[in-house]
């Protein structure tokens, strides 16, 4: 789906060095003083020897190329070893500094803020038409969560774009309570999940569904498609729209309110999943419900294939399981962990630490180590909300180190998130990528496809067939050896059960339980040549990507939309309603 918006959250930037009482400097040492008592000659090597507010640029890179010059000047191999471990502290730091987060923005504004900005919006989008162009195309400010390597360029421009970053907040006093459990309220669509999700949740609130990445928008959840682990009981995020403003690009630009019931109800059925080609919305007006302090997660491994995985999901689905979260990881063909959530008021044992500072990440903790089948862990709501996000599901495994408690630390939490991973894959992808002579066989395969229940035993098996990531893919996930399962090598594919929607633009069976497939990895089949290749042709040719599309008919399954597609025109209307599309299309 298409993105936009930004948001950051505040820190102590500089939490993890002691001060002085001052704040002025303080000296660290790795030597206990005893050292100096008995006389030795050995070097003191600091680590940081001054560290002073204001200079620690200056600090971090002194320590590193101060390290990097020790063995070219011929010390012993000790002081070297320090040079090889302490250099890249002394970077890691800096980039600490660089790339410290910036001081939190409002999270909420004004309805009179939100009119200004709505008619300013209004003129600009006019001026714009009345160009010899007159496309009316939005800049977006934040890490687009599509993955089309052919558009990145271009998503970077700002030139004859309408800049709508401004929209991003919730609207001050909109919370207006529907029960005891359901609330409506008023926010920007430029808002991020993260943005949103922080000021909800200072009320008790949270959006129905809230994407697993921050940095996706809830406009761009509306006109692309949300998901996450309640959309078994609420469906996709555009479920719980209930009116919204939007920007036509007819009439040389303007801003019409749509809901279910007025004169524009045909265009607010169409939105969803139209990726922005009605208009581009820029105030919605969405359910959220209360939420508790805790999530009790359950987590069940399943050694004994796919059908009883899947089984597991469906069950986990249902009414009478009274879950408020539900999903799967599934390994290969082998089977998986069912994780189920619950909200509670206080914890029965002590609440895990994913953070930035823990070095733990989330997936590699869905397996008990000791072989359990089934354990129980605590969340806070907050940190349950986020839990995939700091390693973008398990894909931070493509780069070096991400695992480890030090380099996670280095990084900080303004590091350790999936818009910065996006960032640096686009800058990757773009620019370096295309100098790599090996890369032409290099396949990206990054898909979320519905699929109908009773058809996801099927498809795990079928795609295991069609993607062999195990073979020649990047990302991995093996079972923990006391489970004893056999199978050597195994990759991880989410499973999200989701009700399906009545979205024209997105066709479903309204009411029925899917499941998401969410798959993720870069393919390079390196063992064979020519015709034999299994990703000849890499990205551009997509034979991976090719074969998950031509499972999806007979399967009455459909793939969302923020990837690479390789349907010719008349497949892509066939597919995803197009008499709609146009029936709705104002030009």
């Amino acid at each position: 789906s298409s993105h936009v918006g930004s948001s950051h959250v505040g820190s102590n930037h500089f939490g993890f060095w002691p001060l002085t009482a001052q704040g002025a400097r303080c000296t660290l040492r790795t030597r206990p003083q005893a050292l100096a008592a008995r006389g030795c000659e050995e070097m003191v090597w600091p680590v940081l020897p001054i560290i002073v507010y204001d200079k620690v640029s200056a600090t971090c890179w002194t320590t590193f190329l101060t390290a990097l010059a020790i063995p070219l000047c011929g010390f012993r191999k000790r002081w070297s070893l320090s040079a090889v471990l302490l250099g890249p502290v002394g970077m890691g730091l800096y980039l600490r500094f660089l790339f410290r987060e910036a001081p939190r923005g409002a999270l909420t504004t004004t309805r009179a803020s939100y009119d200004a900005r709505k008619k300013e919006a209004e003129k600009a989008a006019k001026h714009i038409c009345a160009t010899k162009d007159g496309k009316l195309r939005m800049f977006k400010a934040t890490a687009s969560n599509t993955f089309r390597p052919g558009q990145i360029g271009d998503r970077a421009s700002k030139e004859a774009k309408l800049d709508l970053r401004s929209f991003c907040h919730v609207i001050e006093g909109s919370l207006a309570p529907i029960d005891d459990t359901y609330a409506v309220v008023d926010v920007e669509a430029s808002t991020t999940f993260e943005t949103m999700t922080d000021a909800m949740l200072e009320l008790g609130y949270m959006p129905l569904v809230v994407p697993e990445l921050r940095s996706i928008t809830v406009g761009g959840a509306i006109v692309g498609i949300g998901i996450e682990s309640s959309s078994f009981k609420y469906g996709f995020f555009h479920e719980s729209l209930v009116e919204a403003d939007i920007l036509l690009g007819d009439e040389g630009g303007r801003v019409v309110t749509m809901n279910a019931t007025n004169e524009y109800a045909d265009l607010f059925r169409a939105v969803p999943n139209s990726l922005g080609s009605f208009g581009y919305l820029l105030r919605l007006r969405v359910r959220v419900r209360k939420v508790k302090p805790f999530v009790e997660l359950i987590k069940t491994a399943i050694t004994t294939g796919p059908d009883d995985l899947v089984k597991a999901v469906e069950d986990a689905s249902s009414s009478t399981a009274k879950n408020d979260f539900v999903e799967a990881v599934a390994l290969s063909c082998t089977g998986g962990v069912l994780v189920e959530g619950r909200f509670v008021d206080r914890p029965v044992t002590s609440v895990s630490n994913y953070s930035w500072s823990s070095g733990n990440c989330f997936y590699r903790n869905l397996f008990d180590q000791d072989g359990r089948a089934t354990t129980t862990e605590y969340l806070t709501t907050y940190e349950y909300i986020w839990r995939w996000d700091s390693d973008w599901f398990w894909c931070t495994q493509i780069f070096p180190g991400l695992s480890k408690w030090l380099v996670r630390y280095l990084c900080g939490p303004s590091l350790l998130r999936s818009d910065k991973y996006k960032v640096f894959n686009d800058i990757f992808t773009s620019t370096y990528s295309p100098m790599i002579s090996n890369t032409e066989n290099e396949e990206l395969v990054i898909q979320d496809i519905e699929v109908p229940v009773e058809k996801s035993g099927h498809w795990l098996r079928e795609h295991c067939r069609v993607v062999r990531s195990d073979l020649c893919g990047k990302i991995k996930l093996n079972w923990p050896k006391k489970f004893g399962v056999t199978s050597s090598t195994t990759v991880p594919i989410w499973l999200c059960p989701v009700t399906g929607t009545g979205a024209p633009l997105m066709p479903m069976a309204q009411g029925k339980l899917y499941i998401n497939f969410g798959f993720w990895d870069a393919l390079h089949d390196n063992t064979n040549k020519g015709e034999t290749c299994m990703t000849k042709g890499g990205t551009a040719s997509g034979l991976a990507n090719r074969g998950l599309e031509s499972l999806c008919p007979e399967n009455r399954a459909i793939k969302v939309l923020y990837s690479m597609c390789y349907f010719t025109e008349q497949e892509f209307y066939a597919t995803y309603n197009g008499t709609e599309y146009h029936k709705s299309f104002t030009p």
